[in-house]
């Protein structure tokens, strides 16, 4: 069976209980990484039985994230529910992926910036579009 886990990076105080209770009802547990593993690759993050493992010493991007790492649909849809009715603060809420699986947290939450910045241009686009017809 693979490693089940909630990767929570940057997650505020105020948040941090939202986070254990939503890996709660997701059947898991969080694990709440730290700026100093940011130098090492989502893989490894995962299968830390401890942390910290690194020594990380660039910059920190300022957003938060929780990766969903070999979840069910079941137990993503729960944990996105209740995160939902908490009013959590996440910035980015995303799945471990083979293709993420290699990438560090500041490359991780570079892709979701960018992947966000497409789905706001779409939906501009689409929002134009609409109020010319």
């Amino acid at each position: 069976m693979s490693l089940q886990k909630i990767l929570a990076f940057n997650i505020s105080q105020e948040d941090h209980a939202a986070v254990v209770r939503a890996a709660i009802l997701g059947k898991t547990r969080a694990v709440f990484v730290t700026a100093a593993d940011y130098d090492q690759t989502l893989a490894d993050l995962l299968q830390a039985k401890e942390l910290p493992i690194g020594a990380f010493e660039g910059e920190i991007p300022p957003e938060s994230m929780v990766l969903m790492c070999n979840l069910t649909g079941g137990q993503v849809s729960n944990v996105l529910m209740s995160l939902r009715k908490s009013g959590a603060q996440v910035t980015y809420k995303a799945v471990l992926t083979p293709t993420n699986l290699g990438w560090t947290p500041p490359q991780m939450l570079e892709e979701m910036a960018k992947e966000k910045a497409r789905f706001d241009a779409m939906a501009k686009e689409k929002q134009a579009a609409a109020e010319e017809e």
